[in-house]
């Protein structure tokens, strides 16, 4: 029979802790996968700029999509938003998405961190215009389907790059032509009865206001003709 004792349980201490750092390590991936070889019609010209995301915590990360152009979080301009390029002539902000990729329904814009134009405000810290950081996402409840976008200068394509990402928390960034970050989107999908919405109303409320107004009308009333 094995008896687990202090020499032989070193070992499996060793093992098993190995397992767990492997399991937790940084996951990083790079968006596009390739830097040439892959033209955009629509982007105009090869892509030659990639951004590379590394998950602090361990959360799971695949390239979404990417594309020349301008993320501004708007419900009609963003093509992440709209599933589709944007924009015509010079002005277009373009979308590839990555091989394999099924476009998410119903994204919408959580936080930006440059304006207020997301549903959620300062969810993203950390952000500098430099082509590498730390990033740090605070939870959101009620969301999921989490993506994150990086936009960077205009000087290469593609100009962003989006990341599904499995979990909120703590992520490094990568701009390998030395271009800086722009602006940082994050997008979510609701869930269900979840995130920002109406707040529910106890069921006899209405009837309580009703009854404490006919309540006023008939004081005021007996007021008057006394």
């Amino acid at each position: 029979m094995f008896s687990l004792n202090f020499k032989n349980a070193m070992p499996l201490a060793a093992a098993v802790t190995a397992l767990f750092i492997g399991a937790s390590a940084a996951q990083a991936v790079t968006c596009p996968a390739s830097a040439d070889g892959t033209f955009d019609a629509s982007g105009g010209g090869d892509f030659t700029r990639q951004f590379t995301l590394t998950a602090n915590g361990g959360q799971s990360i695949s390239c979404y999509a990417f594309g020349k152009g301008n993320i501004n979080g708007s419900a009609t301009d963003d093509p992440i938003l709209t599933g589709s390029d944007t924009g015509t002539g010079n002005n277009i902000n373009s979308i590839v998405y990555s091989s394999g990729v099924t476009p998410i329904s119903d994204l919408v814009l959580l936080d930006k961190n440059d304006d207020t134009k997301g549903l959620f405000v300062d969810t993203i810290s950390g952000v500098t215009d430099t082509s590498t950081g730390t990033l740090f996402l605070s939870a959101i409840s009620g969301y999921s389907n989490f993506i994150l976008a990086i936009k960077s200068g205009n000087n290469d394509n593609p100009t962003w790059a989006a990341f599904s990402i499995g979990a909120l928390g703590s992520f490094d960034w990568l701009i390998d032509d030395s271009g800086g970050n722009s602006h940082t989107n994050l997008y979510g999908v609701k869930d269900n009865g979840g995130g920002i919405g109406a707040i529910p109303v106890p069921a006899g409320l209405p009837l309580l206001l009703t009854a404490m107004g006919l309540g006023g009308f008939m004081s005021w009333r007996k007021r008057k003709t006394v």
